[in-house]
Parts: C-alpha cells; structure tokens; sequence
C-alpha cells in the first residue's frame, strides 16, 4: 500500500524540501510523510 503511495507521490512530482521520491528507491522516514501528504491530496478518503 504504501509503495504504491510512493510512486503516486513520485508521479505527482511532490517534493518534501529534497529531492523527489523514486518509487525504486526505499523511501524510509519521507515514506510516512509522503503517505500523509497523499491522503491528505484525496482528502481522507
């Protein structure tokens, strides 16, 4: 699930004040910030 979050943020271009995530990287800690910013982007949902 998450990683599917992770290339959702990476698609959407989201950047944390670094670079942008790459879904083949590990994301670590900016996975759980990426994950918020994304919910938050579909509005909780």
């Amino acid at each position: 699930m998450f990683l599917t979050i992770g290339e959702t943020v990476d698609r959407q271009s989201v950047r944390f004040g670094e670079a942008p995530i790459e879904p083949d990287e590990p994301v670590g800690l900016g996975e759980a910030a990426a994950a918020r910013l994304w919910l938050a982007a579909q509005g909780c949902r």
